[in-house]
């Protein structure tokens, strides 16, 4: 039982792996150069590879089933086989030609803006500074305000900021 079981598998698995075929090929640019690293993939499935540094490639693809095999690379034009049907055990050679796909931007325009914009950096209005209450008057009050900025005690100047020791900050005043 066991090996009539054993035998039925491997002749499965023989039918299986017999209803495909091979593609083969060396992909060239506009000057008969050949590309590395170009996708090659069968549409609908997980079945794909790469070229490897001569351009060449091998790929396994179903048999008697007609499929589309999509080749696609960075600055390259697409080039693509539709509805290919090949035999059992076929080997087919494919050698595609892609051509430059580069696209000119016509005009960049770079504008000043009037205000500069820094991330990290709050700007405080003076004549706001004056007007803050606290036991010791200045700009160190309204600071342990600002989020991630924690004080031991309301009553002192020191601050620690997100996670930081209290000796650990630097504070630039202008004005």
């Amino acid at each position: 039982m066991k090996t009539t079981l054993t035998l039925l598998f491997l002749a499965l698995c023989c039918l299986v792996t017999a209803q495909t075929a091979i593609i083969y090929g060396v992909i060239l640019d506009e000057d008969n150069n050949p590309i590395p690293n170009v996708n090659i993939i069968v549409e609908n499935s997980l079945t794909g590879t790469t070229t490897d540094a001569t351009g060449a490639y091998t790929l396994t693809v179903p048999a008697k089933a007609p499929f589309t095999i999509k080749f696609t690379a960075v600055n390259l034009q697409p080039v693509e086989i539709k509805d290919l049907v090949l035999r059992t055990n076929e080997q087919f050679w494919f050698n595609p030609v892609m051509k430059v796909n580069i696209e000119q931007i016509v005009t960049i325009v770079i504008e000043r803006r009037n205000t500069r914009e820094f991330a990290g950096i709050t700007t405080i209005d003076p004549p706001l500074l004056r007007k803050i209450p606290g036991a010791q008057p200045g700009v160190e009050n309204l600071l342990k305000s600002l989020p991630g900025v924690i004080s031991n005690n309301e009553l002192s100047t020191q601050y620690g900021v997100r996670g930081g020791n209290y000796d650990e900050n630097l504070v630039y005043i202008n004005e």
